[in-house]
Parts: C-alpha cells; structure tokens; sequence
C-alpha cells in the first residue's frame, strides 16, 4: 500500500510537440509563475497527458500523430501507426535528459492519467486508453482510431502501465472496460496525484 504525501512546490509541465521537439519544463511555484526550460524530447507524437510520481515524471510518445502530408500541406489530421509501439520516457523529477529511461508499450493512445505512484522497482501509471478499433483480420484500424480521437468519440478504458526501471521491462494490462464512457475525465484529489 502507498502512503498517501500530499505533494507541493514546483511540478512538471508538458507542451505541444513544436517542430519536431516535445518540451519538457519544470514550473515551480516563486509567485512569479517562471518556467524553467529542462530540455527537447524528439518526436511528433501528440501527447494529451502525462504522469508524476514523487520520484519521476512520465511522458508520453504515443503511436498517434499528425499526418506527414497532411501537416506539410497546412491541413490538420491524425495519423494513428498501429505497428509502432507506444513509448514512455520515465525520467526523475530533479534529473537532466541523461537520465531519461525509455519504455515501450502496446501501441495506443491515452487520453487522461488518473494517477502514477512508485511501487519498489516500478513506477506504475493508471490511465484512461483508448480501446484500439481493429479490422476484420484482427489489426488495429488505423483510420478509424484516427478519426475517433480527431472526433472526439471517446471510448476509453481504465489500464494500467508498469515501467520496471531494474529490468527495462514494461508490464500492461486492463484494469476495468466497463467504465469506459466515464473513463475519459477522471477527477483526482490534486494534492495526492502522484502519491
């Protein structure tokens, strides 16, 4: 069982994917509201979230992007690539980039984190994925799950996601399809987010 911390001072911040580059900043709280840039991630996945734990912060690079040919020609569509794995840069909250550990995933889209925790070895994430529409042959059905998220037709699920920073390894699974309609928002005490 975690205990409970309530967590204040600075806390982390993700922005948009700007040319290529996800930035990850750190606010911290001087009354003056000041960000302090930390560093680029590469890569043009569109993250919506991402997670704290009191030790690390997770980002998400998801399977989900801009369409290549649509961004080059000034359009604005999604492009899920259901062969490409998702990844999570676990990284310690007062650490630099030289201390990003990347995980990967089944590949997926998040729209919310309900909350991350530190359990030992793992930094484990609960969050709300969206279920992955497949084909007659079984395959992810990537036009559909782009145009679900573009849409906004939100049929997500409760996951969990364990990032094993000993081992490397990632362990995933469905915590609870039936709340899927309630699953998008979920509402966490602020304070005890990451605890």
């Amino acid at each position: 069982m975690t205990d409970v911390v309530w967590l204040t001072g600075g806390y982390p911040w993700d922005g948009d994917p700007v040319g290529g580059i996800f930035f990850y900043e750190k606010k911290y709280d001087d009354r003056k509201g000041t960000k302090k840039p930390q560093y680029g991630i590469a890569g043009t996945s569109l993250p919506h979230d991402m997670a704290f734990t009191k030790k690390y912060t997770v980002l998400h690079d998801l399977s989900l992007t801009y369409d290549p040919d649509a961004f080059k020609a000034g359009r604005h569509k999604l492009r899920f690539f259901g062969e490409r794995p998702a990844r999570f840069a676990v990284i310690p909250r007062h650490g630099d980039a030289s201390q990003i550990r990347w995980f990967e995933a089944e590949p997926c889209f998040i729209y919310h984190v309900i909350n991350a925790w530190d359990d030992g070895d793992e930094v484990v994430m609960v969050g709300c994925r969206y279920r992955t529409p497949r084909d007659l042959s079984g395959a992810p059905d990537e036009e559909r799950y782009a145009k679900a998220i573009a849409h906004l037709q939100i049929d997500a699920y409760v996951y969990e996601w364990r990032f094993n920073l000993r081992t490397g390894q990632t362990r995933e699974r469905l915590i609870d399809d039936q709340v899927a309609r309630c699953a998008s928002s979920p509402i966490l005490v602020s304070g005890m987010a990451g605890a």
